[in-house]
């Protein structure tokens, strides 16, 4: 996960198998060092080996 200090954060993760309901929890920590999920987590995604990475990308509103 990447910090793009404007509030949004790249996130990749690498797949070697086919998932349908892939469930995306991200947590941050706060002032008190707590983990809290960040507002819309978990995001739900699918994986499909063998097609072009620009596939698999995680779109939509949440996301931008």
């Amino acid at each position: 996960m990447t910090d793009k200090d404007n509030g949004q954060y790249h996130i990749k993760y690498k797949m070697d198998q086919d998932v349908e309901n892939l469930k995306i929890h991200i947590f941050f920590k706060d002032q008190n060092e707590k983990f809290v999920e960040i507002r819309g987590s978990p995001f739900s995604a699918w994986h499909k080996v063998g097609v072009s990475p620009k596939n698999n990308e995680i779109n939509g509103p949440s996301m931008l």
